[in-house]
């Protein structure tokens, strides 16, 4: 869980596929939505898997808040002797666990018992070696300043980014990516708008503050 849906499902989908494959990949994954009770996920883990070598129980957005003290008694009673083909995944896209009185419970065993990663927000710095790395392996070329502009001018959550840098990669084709490409194609997001249009008004650029502005109503934003 953490900051970074992309890193989260990233991960998770590698998770689920380095630990079920071949051709009964589908009896051995067990997907389980967030109405699931914590009790059904321990009883599919107990389950040994189909011609296979392991099974995985994968557990989307579960509400934690929801899981009762018997059900997390139930799960340690579990971990405590677990079936060794099973990987249990608890992944949130979009939310976190929370801090229910349950949720902490749920967490400090899991921790006991597993492992926990939590993604944080990445950096400027470390998001524009993603994009220079990112557009090289897509056959284009990104340069730092170009990658900074197109943090600046997107929000800097990896999903965005990644899908904005896909789109930029088959515009250019194996060429280099621009600041005009960027301009051209990418949305800006409000922030930078407006944070802009303060940058220009605080340096007292008068008619560039103006200009957003008017691209800010043509735009039809709402002035909040």
């Amino acid at each position: 869980y953490g900051d970074e849906d992309y890193l989260v499902r990233h991960y998770s989908e590698q998770i689920m596929s380095s630990t079920v494959s071949g051709p009964f990949s589908d009896f051995n994954l067990t997907k389980f939505s967030e109405t699931a009770s914590l009790r059904d996920i321990i009883d599919a883990a107990r389950q040994v898997p189909a011609m296979g070598n392991f099974r995985c129980c994968a557990c989307f957005n579960s509400d934690v808040s929801k899981f009762t003290d018997s059900e997390i008694d139930y799960m340690i009673s579990y971990l405590e002797n677990p079936n060794v083909t099973s990987v249990i995944l608890f992944y949130f896209i979009g939310m976190n666990p929370g801090n229910s009185k349950s949720a902490k419970k749920f967490i400090s065993e899991c921790e006991k018992y597993g492992s926990i990663v939590k993604f944080q927000t990445r950096s400027n710095e470390d998001l524009i070696k993603l994009l220079c790395s990112g557009a090289g392996k897509r056959g284009c070329t990104m340069s730092s300043f170009t990658a900074r502009t197109l943090i600046e001018y997107c929000p800097n959550d990896m999903n965005t980014l990644i899908n904005e840098l896909e789109k930029l990669c088959a515009f250019k084709n194996g060429q280099e990516i621009t600041d005009s490409d960027i301009k051209l194609l990418c949305p800006r997001t409000l922030n930078y708008d407006a944070f802009g249009m303060i940058r220009e008004l605080n340096s007292g650029n008068a008619n560039k503050a103006m200009a957003i502005l008017g691209e800010l109503f043509e735009a039809r934003q709402e002035p909040i």
